[in-house]
């Protein structure tokens, strides 16, 4: 292994922040070592909830590395174009027939075109077109090319510096794939602001803090009476959709989905000042305006205390919040569709807000003591505001 690569591989590469620094360091240490690569692409599958297929493309713009460009790419479903796009190109020969050296010399007017993107390559000036294989993870193959501009394409001792730094590369990618899939699945679990700092090593059960947020929970409406009208795969899409809506409110008001529970969810927004309150708010208010027709639910909200972390058995632990002002919430939503009205929010909630909004009158709430006021939107035809 050259002193280069050594030193990349052992003090460079660790301290990049992310692939794009990795792909831009690998570069330069490419170059330091005399190496005339003029582009570079890594496309790997992904574990991610939305998208199958990222890619890091790199271009030498100047002589400076630092000055190349990394483009990302992404395919959020594998559709017919991008598998035709897929079968067109030399990754196949890698990845599913176990190649680990594919090349053409473009400088050569015999060399054969056998693949879509050589055309644009030589038009582009690309002279010689590697496509060296290698692993990741437990085993998946990985093909990655690199392309020169140089009259003479790549010299014999210039693959071999290539075949050499590959795996460094593919090993610092791969621990960087892990650390990102370990954000990924606690911020689609948990959500981004929870998912961090469970990601960032919160883990131990019974560690909680206390914090003053407002809680909301939301419900499908009529969602039992749905579920028997339709088949598992049409409540699916059935629950995307409202979980869709949900999450796109709660995120545009600084809130966040803790958990589902079923075709309910349990939303938090950190904080008792007044700009809280009208965000979560907000969010209750606009939620209606955005389901698709035939789709109604309730959303209740409460401000006060609660306890944030751990809590579970000693291997199975949940990162929720606890307390009084959770149950109370969980009861409030309970009362929409009593009273006919989209959303309701508490006393304590109300005393925040600006705005119309309608006193609902005393309830009693199962389990909370003594009877609550609560308060609705603007009075409409059909809400009841009947006390006790």
């Amino acid at each position: 292994m050259s002193a280069v690569l050594l030193k990349w591989t052992l003090t460079d590469a660790p301290g990049a922040a992310d692939i794009d620094g990795l792909i831009l360091g690998f570069a330069g240490m490419l170059l330091a070592q005399g190496i005339p690569v003029s582009r570079m692409n890594l496309p790997l599958w992904v574990r991610h909830p939305l998208v199958r297929v990222a890619g890091w493309l790199w271009t030498k713009t100047t002589a400076t590395p630092d000055a190349a460009q990394v483009q990302h790419f992404s395919v959020t479903e594998v559709t017919f174009k991008w598998k035709q796009m897929y079968q067109n190109s030399p990754f196949p020969l890698v990845i599913e027939h176990g190649a680990t050296f594919v090349r053409r010399r473009l400088a050569d007017e015999n060399c054969p075109m056998d693949f879509a993107i050589l055309t644009d390559l030589r038009t582009a000036g690309v002279t010689d077109y590697l496509v060296l294989g290698g692993t990741i993870r437990r085993g998946d193959p990985v093909a990655m090319t690199f392309a020169t501009d140089t009259p003479d394409g790549f010299s014999d001792e210039h693959v071999a510096a290539l075949v050499e730094a590959l795996p460094a590369l593919l090993l610092h990618v791969d621990l960087r794939l892990g650390q990102e899939l370990t954000e990924i699945i606690c911020a689609t679990y948990l959500g981004p602001r929870t998912g961090a700092r469970v990601a960032a090593g919160s883990l131990r059960r019974g560690e909680v803090q206390h914090i003053d947020a407002v809680i909301g929970f939301c419900d499908l409406r009529g969602f039992t009476a749905l579920s028997a009208l339709r088949t598992p795969e049409e409540v699916t899409v059935l629950l995307n959709v409202w979980f869709d809506a949900i999450n796109k409110q709660v995120h545009a008001t600084g809130g966040e989905i803790l958990k589902f529970i079923g075709d309910a969810a349990l939303v938090i927004w950190p904080g008792n000042s007044r700009a809280v309150c009208m965000q979560a708010l907000e969010a209750a208010t606009t939620l209606p305006q955005v389901l698709p027709p035939g789709v109604e639910g309730g959303f209740a909200i409460h401000l006060g205390e609660v306890a944030y972390g751990n809590i579970g058995a000693e291997d199975r632990l949940d990162f929720t919040v606890i307390g009084a002002a959770v149950n109370i919430a969980s009861r409030l939503e309970g009362l929409c569709g009593k009273l006919g009205v989209p959303w309701l929010v508490s006393d304590a909630v109300a005393g925040e807000v600006d705005g119309e909004l309608t006193d609902l009158g005393l309830h009693a709430l199962k389990g909370v003591k003594g009877p609550m006021r609560v308060w609705g939107p603007p009075f409409t035809p059909g809400a009841k505001t009947h006390e006790l």
